[in-house]
Protein backbone atom coordinates (compact mmCIF):
# COMPACT_ATOMS: atom_id res chain seq x y z
CA UNK A 1 0.00 0.00 0.00
CA UNK A 2 1.38 3.49 -0.86
CA UNK A 3 2.46 5.35 2.07
CA UNK A 4 0.32 9.07 2.32
CA UNK A 5 2.42 11.65 3.34
CA UNK A 6 1.44 15.22 4.62
CA UNK A 7 -0.32 16.85 1.58
CA UNK A 8 0.40 14.15 -0.73
CA UNK A 9 -2.89 14.49 -2.01
CA UNK A 10 -3.21 17.89 -2.10
CA UNK A 11 -0.22 17.80 -4.24
CA UNK A 12 -1.78 15.39 -6.63
CA UNK A 13 -4.68 17.45 -6.70
CA UNK A 14 -2.75 20.61 -7.77
CA UNK A 15 -0.87 18.31 -10.59
CA UNK A 16 -4.31 17.01 -12.17
CA UNK A 17 -5.39 20.47 -12.08
CA UNK A 18 -2.67 22.03 -13.64
CA UNK A 19 -3.20 19.59 -16.40
CA UNK A 20 -6.84 19.85 -16.63
CA UNK A 21 -8.17 16.41 -14.80
CA UNK A 22 -10.75 17.82 -13.22
CA UNK A 23 -12.45 15.31 -12.46
CA UNK A 24 -9.15 13.74 -10.45
CA UNK A 25 -8.53 17.16 -9.26
CA UNK A 26 -11.80 16.72 -7.28
CA UNK A 27 -11.09 13.65 -5.98
CA UNK A 28 -7.66 14.46 -4.63
CA UNK A 29 -8.32 17.53 -2.82
CA UNK A 30 -11.92 16.06 -1.39
CA UNK A 31 -9.10 13.37 -0.26
CA UNK A 32 -6.41 15.92 0.85
CA UNK A 33 -9.40 17.55 2.85
CA UNK A 34 -11.02 14.67 4.60
CA UNK A 35 -8.04 12.41 5.19
CA UNK A 36 -5.15 15.11 5.54
CA UNK A 37 -6.88 17.79 7.06
CA UNK A 38 -4.85 19.93 4.74
CA UNK A 39 -7.47 23.36 4.58
CA UNK A 40 -5.69 23.76 1.54
CA UNK A 41 -7.10 20.98 -0.21
CA UNK A 42 -10.60 22.94 0.44
CA UNK A 43 -9.33 26.19 -0.49
CA UNK A 44 -8.37 24.38 -4.05
CA UNK A 45 -11.66 22.20 -4.05
CA UNK A 46 -13.63 25.39 -4.18
CA UNK A 47 -11.61 26.83 -7.29
CA UNK A 48 -12.21 23.80 -8.54
CA UNK A 49 -15.97 24.40 -8.29
CA UNK A 50 -15.03 27.76 -9.53
CA UNK A 51 -14.04 26.70 -13.01
CA UNK A 52 -16.96 24.13 -13.29
CA UNK A 53 -19.10 26.77 -12.44
CA UNK A 54 -20.44 24.41 -9.82
CA UNK A 55 -21.94 27.18 -7.40
CA UNK A 56 -24.45 25.07 -5.83
CA UNK A 57 -21.14 23.37 -4.05
CA UNK A 58 -19.13 26.83 -3.71
CA UNK A 59 -22.22 28.01 -1.49
CA UNK A 60 -22.54 25.06 0.21
CA UNK A 61 -18.73 25.05 1.68
CA UNK A 62 -19.20 28.36 2.80
CA UNK A 63 -22.50 28.07 4.37
CA UNK A 64 -20.83 25.09 6.19
CA UNK A 65 -17.09 27.25 6.69
CA UNK A 66 -17.94 30.87 7.00
CA UNK A 67 -14.38 31.47 8.44
CA UNK A 68 -12.53 30.49 5.46
CA UNK A 69 -9.23 32.79 4.33
CA UNK A 70 -6.27 32.65 1.91
CA UNK A 71 -7.16 31.45 -1.44
CA UNK A 72 -10.58 30.55 -0.66
CA UNK A 73 -11.02 34.39 -0.73
CA UNK A 74 -10.70 34.47 -4.55
CA UNK A 75 -13.02 31.97 -5.12
CA UNK A 76 -15.72 33.90 -2.78
CA UNK A 77 -14.94 37.27 -4.71
CA UNK A 78 -15.83 35.46 -7.75
CA UNK A 79 -18.88 33.64 -6.60
CA UNK A 80 -20.13 36.98 -4.93
CA UNK A 81 -19.44 39.09 -8.38
CA UNK A 82 -20.86 36.39 -10.84
CA UNK A 83 -24.43 35.85 -7.98
CA UNK A 84 -24.37 39.53 -8.14
CA UNK A 85 -23.81 39.64 -4.63
CA UNK A 86 -21.99 42.99 -5.56
CA UNK A 87 -21.94 45.26 -1.96
CA UNK A 88 -19.42 42.66 -0.63
CA UNK A 89 -17.04 43.03 -3.00
CA UNK A 90 -14.87 45.12 -1.38
CA UNK A 91 -15.21 43.56 2.35
CA UNK A 92 -13.68 40.70 0.88
CA UNK A 93 -11.12 42.67 -0.93
CA UNK A 94 -10.03 44.35 2.06
CA UNK A 95 -9.77 40.52 3.62
CA UNK A 96 -7.48 39.79 1.22
CA UNK A 97 -4.67 42.36 1.89
CA UNK A 98 -4.45 41.07 5.02
CA UNK A 99 -3.76 37.48 3.94
CA UNK A 100 -0.12 36.01 3.63
CA UNK A 101 -1.06 34.67 -0.34
CA UNK A 102 1.23 36.29 -2.16
CA UNK A 103 -1.21 36.00 -5.36
CA UNK A 104 -4.22 37.06 -3.44
CA UNK A 105 -2.44 40.09 -1.64
CA UNK A 106 -1.68 41.20 -5.08
CA UNK A 107 -4.78 40.36 -6.82
CA UNK A 108 -6.92 42.66 -3.96
CA UNK A 109 -4.56 45.43 -4.84
CA UNK A 110 -5.04 45.54 -8.46
CA UNK A 111 -8.90 45.03 -7.91
CA UNK A 112 -9.30 47.66 -5.31
CA UNK A 113 -6.71 50.27 -7.65
CA UNK A 114 -8.96 49.76 -10.50
CA UNK A 115 -12.10 50.47 -8.23
CA UNK A 116 -10.27 53.73 -7.64
CA UNK A 117 -10.49 52.70 -3.60
CA UNK A 118 -6.30 53.04 -3.69
CA UNK A 119 -5.14 56.49 -4.32
CA UNK A 120 -1.49 56.34 -3.53
CA UNK A 121 -0.72 52.63 -5.33
CA UNK A 122 2.75 52.91 -4.78
CA UNK A 123 2.91 53.42 -1.17
CA UNK A 124 0.28 50.69 -0.87
CA UNK A 125 2.61 48.19 -2.72
CA UNK A 126 5.10 49.32 -0.44
CA UNK A 127 3.28 48.52 2.38
CA UNK A 128 1.61 45.21 1.98
CA UNK A 129 4.27 43.51 -0.36
CA UNK A 130 7.57 42.55 0.85
CA UNK A 131 8.00 39.49 -0.53
CA UNK A 132 9.59 38.23 2.62
CA UNK A 133 6.68 36.58 4.51
CA UNK A 134 4.53 35.52 1.65
CA UNK A 135 3.29 32.45 0.43
CA UNK A 136 1.95 30.78 -2.45
CA UNK A 137 1.50 26.83 -3.07
CA UNK A 138 1.42 26.12 -6.73
CA UNK A 139 3.92 28.20 -9.33
CA UNK A 140 0.85 29.38 -11.19
CA UNK A 141 0.03 31.81 -7.74
CA UNK A 142 3.10 33.41 -7.76
CA UNK A 143 3.34 33.75 -11.37
CA UNK A 144 -0.38 35.29 -11.79
CA UNK A 145 0.96 38.12 -8.89
CA UNK A 146 3.80 38.63 -11.08
CA UNK A 147 2.07 39.54 -13.88
CA UNK A 148 -0.43 41.69 -12.12
CA UNK A 149 2.69 43.47 -10.23
CA UNK A 150 4.56 44.54 -13.89
CA UNK A 151 1.40 45.43 -14.71
CA UNK A 152 0.38 47.96 -11.44
CA UNK A 153 4.45 48.80 -12.13
CA UNK A 154 3.11 49.88 -15.50
CA UNK A 155 5.75 47.30 -17.10
CA UNK A 156 3.16 46.46 -19.50
CA UNK A 157 5.41 45.28 -22.09
CA UNK A 158 6.77 42.86 -19.40
CA UNK A 159 3.17 41.89 -18.25
CA UNK A 160 2.04 41.12 -21.38
CA UNK A 161 4.88 38.39 -21.95
CA UNK A 162 4.21 37.33 -19.14
CA UNK A 163 0.39 36.72 -19.40
CA UNK A 164 0.80 34.99 -22.83
CA UNK A 165 3.76 32.24 -21.14
CA UNK A 166 1.00 31.46 -18.62
CA UNK A 167 -1.49 30.85 -21.90
CA UNK A 168 1.17 28.59 -23.30
CA UNK A 169 1.91 26.80 -19.87
CA UNK A 170 -1.43 26.39 -18.22
CA UNK A 171 -3.88 26.52 -21.58
CA UNK A 172 -6.59 24.31 -19.68
CA UNK A 173 -7.14 26.96 -16.66
CA UNK A 174 -9.30 29.95 -17.40
CA UNK A 175 -7.79 32.78 -15.55
CA UNK A 176 -4.77 32.29 -17.34
CA UNK A 177 -7.14 33.98 -20.10
CA UNK A 178 -9.05 36.19 -17.81
CA UNK A 179 -5.78 38.14 -17.10
CA UNK A 180 -4.56 38.21 -20.33
CA UNK A 181 -7.58 39.79 -21.98
CA UNK A 182 -7.35 42.08 -19.14
CA UNK A 183 -3.82 43.02 -19.54
CA UNK A 184 -3.71 43.48 -22.83
CA UNK A 185 -7.33 45.77 -22.73
CA UNK A 186 -5.19 47.90 -20.24
CA UNK A 187 -2.12 47.85 -22.75
CA UNK A 188 -3.85 48.88 -26.26
CA UNK A 189 -3.47 45.21 -27.79
CA UNK A 190 -7.23 45.01 -29.05
CA UNK A 191 -6.42 42.30 -31.57
CA UNK A 192 -4.55 39.79 -29.50
CA UNK A 193 -7.85 39.84 -27.43
CA UNK A 194 -9.79 38.84 -30.94
CA UNK A 195 -7.55 36.21 -32.00
CA UNK A 196 -7.85 34.61 -28.28
CA UNK A 197 -12.02 34.52 -28.01
CA UNK A 198 -11.68 33.10 -31.14
CA UNK A 199 -9.61 30.48 -29.89
CA UNK A 200 -10.79 26.87 -29.63
CA UNK A 201 -9.38 26.60 -26.29
CA UNK A 202 -11.04 29.53 -24.98
CA UNK A 203 -14.35 28.60 -26.64
CA UNK A 204 -14.05 24.93 -25.24
CA UNK A 205 -13.69 26.44 -21.66
CA UNK A 206 -16.24 29.24 -21.87
CA UNK A 207 -18.80 25.80 -21.94
CA UNK A 208 -17.83 24.96 -18.40
CA UNK A 209 -16.56 28.41 -16.54
CA UNK A 210 -19.46 31.16 -16.83
CA UNK A 211 -16.54 33.52 -16.05
CA UNK A 212 -15.52 33.36 -19.75
CA UNK A 213 -19.12 33.99 -20.94
CA UNK A 214 -19.09 37.15 -19.16
CA UNK A 215 -15.90 38.36 -20.48
CA UNK A 216 -16.57 37.08 -24.01
CA UNK A 217 -20.05 39.15 -23.97
CA UNK A 218 -17.76 42.33 -23.24
CA UNK A 219 -15.58 41.49 -25.95
CA UNK A 220 -18.30 40.97 -28.25
CA UNK A 221 -19.61 44.00 -27.39
CA UNK A 222 -16.56 45.97 -27.58
CA UNK A 223 -16.43 44.45 -31.41
CA UNK A 224 -19.83 45.87 -32.37
CA UNK A 225 -21.39 42.59 -32.52
CA UNK A 226 -24.23 43.12 -30.51
CA UNK A 227 -26.39 40.17 -31.31
CA UNK A 228 -24.11 38.15 -30.58
CA UNK A 229 -23.69 39.80 -27.42
CA UNK A 230 -27.54 39.71 -26.76
CA UNK A 231 -27.17 35.72 -27.08
CA UNK A 232 -24.64 35.11 -24.42
CA UNK A 233 -25.91 37.45 -21.62
CA UNK A 234 -29.30 35.76 -22.42
CA UNK A 235 -27.46 32.33 -21.72
CA UNK A 236 -25.92 34.57 -18.29
CA UNK A 237 -29.16 35.62 -17.32
CA UNK A 238 -30.70 32.01 -17.22
CA UNK A 239 -28.51 31.07 -14.70
CA UNK A 240 -27.62 34.55 -12.58
CA UNK A 241 -30.87 36.91 -12.98
CA UNK A 242 -30.16 38.43 -10.15
CA UNK A 243 -26.72 39.97 -11.15
CA UNK A 244 -27.17 44.09 -11.86
CA UNK A 245 -24.13 43.88 -14.26
CA UNK A 246 -25.47 41.51 -16.67
CA UNK A 247 -28.75 43.72 -16.55
CA UNK A 248 -26.76 46.81 -17.06
CA UNK A 249 -24.82 45.17 -19.97
CA UNK A 250 -28.03 43.96 -21.62
CA UNK A 251 -29.65 47.43 -21.47
CA UNK A 252 -26.30 48.64 -23.43
CA UNK A 253 -26.75 46.20 -25.87
CA UNK A 254 -30.80 47.10 -26.55
CA UNK A 255 -29.77 50.97 -26.95
CA UNK A 256 -26.98 49.89 -29.05
CA UNK A 257 -29.30 48.29 -31.56
CA UNK A 258 -32.01 50.91 -30.73
CA UNK A 259 -34.47 48.77 -28.60
CA UNK A 260 -35.09 51.78 -26.08
CA UNK A 261 -38.12 50.38 -24.64
CA UNK A 262 -36.14 46.98 -23.89
CA UNK A 263 -33.12 49.07 -22.83
CA UNK A 264 -35.46 50.79 -20.29
CA UNK A 265 -36.73 47.35 -18.81
CA UNK A 266 -32.89 46.24 -18.38
CA UNK A 267 -31.98 49.38 -16.54
CA UNK A 268 -34.51 49.76 -14.44
CA UNK A 269 -34.28 45.69 -12.97
CA UNK A 270 -30.44 46.70 -12.64
CA UNK A 271 -31.55 49.29 -10.42
CA UNK A 272 -34.06 47.29 -8.60
CA UNK A 273 -31.17 45.04 -7.91
CA UNK A 274 -28.52 47.54 -7.06
CA UNK A 275 -29.95 51.00 -5.82
CA UNK A 276 -26.56 52.94 -5.62
CA UNK A 277 -25.93 51.56 -9.67
CA UNK A 278 -25.19 55.03 -10.56
CA UNK A 279 -24.39 54.19 -14.36
CA UNK A 280 -27.65 52.45 -14.70
CA UNK A 281 -29.27 55.68 -13.62
CA UNK A 282 -26.80 57.66 -15.89
CA UNK A 283 -27.75 55.33 -18.81
CA UNK A 284 -31.71 55.22 -18.03
CA UNK A 285 -31.22 59.08 -18.29
CA UNK A 286 -29.68 58.71 -21.95
CA UNK A 287 -32.74 56.24 -23.02
CA UNK A 288 -35.51 58.84 -21.78
CA UNK A 289 -33.75 61.51 -23.30
CA UNK A 290 -33.61 60.02 -26.58
CA UNK A 291 -37.52 58.91 -26.14
CA UNK A 292 -38.11 62.55 -25.43
CA UNK A 293 -39.56 62.24 -21.94
CA UNK A 294 -37.46 64.89 -20.27
CA UNK A 295 -38.99 64.72 -16.91
CA UNK A 296 -38.10 60.94 -16.32
CA UNK A 297 -34.31 61.93 -18.10
CA UNK A 298 -34.07 64.68 -15.46
CA UNK A 299 -35.18 62.52 -12.69
CA UNK A 300 -32.22 59.66 -13.55
CA UNK A 301 -29.83 62.08 -14.07
CA UNK A 302 -30.30 63.70 -10.68
CA UNK A 303 -29.88 60.44 -8.80
CA UNK A 304 -26.83 59.49 -10.52
CA UNK A 305 -25.37 62.85 -9.88
CA UNK A 306 -26.03 62.51 -6.43
CA UNK A 307 -24.58 59.05 -5.80
CA UNK A 308 -21.49 60.11 -7.98
CA UNK A 309 -21.14 63.81 -9.21
CA UNK A 310 -19.39 62.81 -12.34
CA UNK A 311 -19.18 65.53 -14.85
CA UNK A 312 -21.12 63.68 -17.85
CA UNK A 313 -24.54 63.32 -15.61
CA UNK A 314 -24.03 67.04 -14.40
CA UNK A 315 -23.47 68.02 -18.10
CA UNK A 316 -26.37 65.98 -19.74
CA UNK A 317 -28.50 66.97 -16.53
CA UNK A 318 -28.01 70.70 -17.52
CA UNK A 319 -28.79 69.86 -21.04
CA UNK A 320 -32.15 68.30 -20.09
CA UNK A 321 -33.08 71.59 -17.79
CA UNK A 322 -31.84 73.77 -20.63
CA UNK A 323 -34.45 71.78 -23.31
CA UNK A 324 -37.48 72.31 -20.08
CA UNK A 325 -36.70 75.73 -19.73
CA UNK A 326 -35.42 75.96 -16.39
CA UNK A 327 -32.14 77.61 -17.31
CA UNK A 328 -31.43 79.19 -13.93
CA UNK A 329 -31.14 75.60 -12.19
CA UNK A 330 -28.68 74.93 -15.23
CA UNK A 331 -26.57 77.77 -14.68
CA UNK A 332 -26.22 76.05 -11.55
CA UNK A 333 -25.61 72.53 -12.52
CA UNK A 334 -23.02 73.77 -15.34
CA UNK A 335 -21.08 75.72 -12.35
CA UNK A 336 -20.25 72.51 -10.79
CA UNK A 337 -18.79 70.90 -14.01
CA UNK A 338 -14.79 70.58 -13.32
CA UNK A 339 -12.42 72.83 -16.28
CA UNK A 340 -11.02 68.78 -16.98
CA UNK A 341 -14.32 67.92 -18.70
CA UNK A 342 -14.54 68.75 -22.45
CA UNK A 343 -17.18 67.67 -24.13
CA UNK A 344 -18.58 69.08 -28.03
CA UNK A 345 -19.97 71.95 -26.62
CA UNK A 346 -18.23 73.20 -23.37
CA UNK A 347 -20.17 74.01 -20.42
CA UNK A 348 -18.74 77.83 -20.55
CA UNK A 349 -20.30 78.57 -23.86
CA UNK A 350 -23.53 76.93 -23.18
CA UNK A 351 -23.19 79.17 -19.94
CA UNK A 352 -22.66 82.18 -21.79
CA UNK A 353 -25.79 81.18 -24.23
CA UNK A 354 -27.88 81.08 -21.16
CA UNK A 355 -26.45 84.46 -19.61
CA UNK A 356 -27.39 86.20 -22.93
CA UNK A 357 -30.77 84.07 -22.96
CA UNK A 358 -31.53 85.45 -20.23
CA UNK A 359 -30.65 88.74 -20.58
CA UNK A 360 -32.45 89.04 -23.52
CA UNK A 361 -35.40 88.05 -21.59
CA UNK A 362 -35.01 90.49 -19.16
CA UNK A 363 -34.84 92.92 -21.35
CA UNK A 364 -37.84 92.78 -22.72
Amino acid sequence: MEMILKKDYFYKGTEALCQRNLDEAEEYFLKSYREEKCEKGLEYLLYLYLIKSNYKNILNIFQKNPNLKGFSLYSLYWYKFMTGELDELSDILYKMLAEDNYFIKIFAIKELYKDKKITDLQAVLKQKVKFFGLSYDIPIEEQRASVFLDYLNERFHLSLLQAKTLLKDYPGIPDVYIDFIEICENSSNQDYIKEIINHESFLKLMNTDYRLLYIYSKQLYKMGEFEKARGILNTLLNYFRHNPIFHFNMGNVYLQINKLLKAVDCYEEAISLAPLFERAYYNLGCVYFKLGDLSRAIKNFQESVRISKKPDAIYNLSVCLIEKKELQEAFCYLNKIPNWYTPKLSPNSIKKQIKEIVVFTRAF
